[in-house]
């Protein structure tokens, strides 16, 4: 409802207020408030997943990447979930979720600890030339062993280059001090004009022997133009996931990690010869255009297997070839010599930055 002699304003119908109008899609990043989690990283806290120890590392939720310089070890990373209206960012904005990242516990290696967002170019370019103002929520476990927990913006002159091996300059950064109850900090700055990129970084630098809390909590993560920090914009769960998958997907349930044994494939068919051939619709476009080996199980990016099913149970895996993928799918060709026989699709595309 507009009120009356403002224009650009609307009443709040939750409070009655007058503000400013809030224009969709004003947050520049994907994700932020960590809802999207299709590689079914940990939602136990008490039992962290363990952060891989090669590149590119590993994603709290998706969009949002965590390792140690050198890909050290000693890192654990979890989704947590079922947050109420006594925690402030479900009060302001209805966040129900947020990522965990820190060190394992027992560990005494002090290499830093990173969880990077890195945009790609082409979600950058608005942004070029101009302030900016990143605002997010966190909290420390009791064990954090660092004073602060430091929010950096970085630009870069490359076209869509990960900020744990590209070149970046940091151009805004604040380090903040720790807390064990959810606060809302932000941090300003101006995005160079040689700008092609801008990425950024949340770390923190551990001491001693990680307790079992050796960690940081963050959510609500938004990036936007100007000065002043708006209230996060909570966008339709669809819509967040299919953005995601523009990075990240798979043929299995929300809820069921990849490679899980006994996964009901997302697709299938009935082989009425030996050679059975399908195509294969990705669920949205693909970033970029997969690309890898030759068969469908050591396809790269683009990875999976197909399923033999037959009446009495048991499956039967079977090496495949493929034809000329797209962003938009790829075609399957199975050549398993059995006639008569269900088969079923497993597959993942891992196409992040």
């Amino acid at each position: 409802m507009a009120a009356s002699g403002q224009k650009g304003m609307y009443v709040n119908m939750n409070s009655g207020a007058v503000q400013a109008y809030l224009p969709p899609f004003r947050n520049a990043l994907i994700n932020g408030d960590m809802r999207i989690n299709q590689r079914v990283t940990s939602t136990n806290l008490a039992s962290l997943t363990a952060v891989a120890t090669t590149t590119p590392g590993s994603f709290v939720t998706d969009r949002w990447n965590v390792y140690r310089p050198g890909f050290a070890a000693g890192a654990s990373i979890g989704q947590g979930t079922g947050m109420t209206y006594s925690d402030i960012p479900f009060a302001e904005a209805g966040i129900a979720t947020y990522g965990r990242v820190g060190r394992t516990a027992a560990n005494a290696a002090t290499t830093a600890i990173h969880c990077d967002y890195n945009m790609e170019s082409q979600d950058s370019y608005r942004l070029v030339g101009k302030q900016v103002t990143l605002s997010f929520y966190y909290r420390n476990g009791v064990n954090f062993s660092d004073n602060f927990l430091t929010a950096t913006l970085y630009s870069g002159a490359a076209t869509d280059a990960p900020l744990r091996s590209g070149t970046f300059t940091s151009f805004a950064t604040t380090a903040f001090a720790k807390s064990s109850s959810w606060v809302r900090a932000t941090v300003t700055g101006t995005v160079p004009t040689s700008a092609a990129q801008v990425c950024l970084r949340f770390s923190y630098t551990p001491v001693g022997t990680a307790g079992n809390a050796d960690n940081f909590d963050i959510t609500g993560v938004q990036l936007e133009l100007g000065s002043v920090a708006t209230l996060f914009e909570v966008r339709p769960f669809p819509v967040e996931l299919a953005t995601c998958q523009r990075y990240y997907q798979k043929s299995y349930g929300y809820t069921t990690a990849p490679g899980t044994a006994g996964a009901g494939g997302q697709l299938g068919g009935f082989g009425t010869t030996p050679n059975f051939m399908w195509a294969i619709p990705f669920q949205v476009n693909t970033r970029i255009i997969p690309t890898g080996g030759t068969s469908f199980r050591t396809y790269g990016f683009l990875s999976g297997t197909i399923d033999k099913c037959t009446v009495g149970g048991g499956t039967t895996n079977y090496n495949v070839n493929y034809g000329a993928p797209s962003e938009k799918g790829v075609s399957v060709f199975v050549d398993s010599g059995v006639s008569n026989n269900y088969y079923y699709i497993h597959y993942t595309i891992d196409i992040e930055l």
